[in-house]
């Protein structure tokens, strides 16, 4: 029995290391533009209420009934646990999400099919084809015909 025909690419190990270099660079990007943050504990109103309801909940109170706002519960969760993780206050979430949360999203996002398939179609010379002819079609009714230039 033949070997099924696999697509070349990484092996396991050199997938591995790709993988750790491409989250690093995205730590790095989020770092870049998250700075800010990163030096003003404070930015937004909104975002002290949620790390004093992230207390209410770390303290062993109910949300809803110890404190009360319109969010829903992951919110505090989430600030719960970069307070857990990284201690208390708001500088500990800013660090959490960006070392952790939108490196880890940008690497996500990365690694769907479809993302794979633009960049090895970049890498190869050939012009992308995600929508390539679905303009045409949709003008010319799906019938793949140029639309019509309203000369006549």
């Amino acid at each position: 029995m033949a070997s099924p025909v696999r697509s070349p690419g990484p092996s396991g190990r050199a997938r591995v290391h790709l993988l750790l270099g491409l989250f690093a660079l995205f730590v790095v990007a989020s770092l870049l533009t998250r700075w800010l943050s990163l030096v003003v504990e404070v930015l937004d109103v909104d975002e002290a209420a949620h790390a004093v309801g992230s207390w209410v909940l770390l303290d062993g109170g109910r949300l809803y009934t110890d404190f009360v706002d319109n969010k829903p519960p992951l919110l505090y969760g989430y600030y719960a646990l970069a307070q857990l993780l990284l201690g208390r206050g708001l500088l500990s979430v800013h660090l959490f999400t960006a070392v952790v949360t939108v490196p880890l999203a940008a690497l996500a996002a990365s690694s769907t099919p479809r993302t794979r398939s633009r960049l090895r179609e970049r890498s190869s010379g050939r012009p992308a084809t995600c929508c390539r002819g679905s303009s045409r079609r949709r003008l010319s009714g799906g019938r793949g015909e140029p639309p019509p230039t309203g000369t006549g």
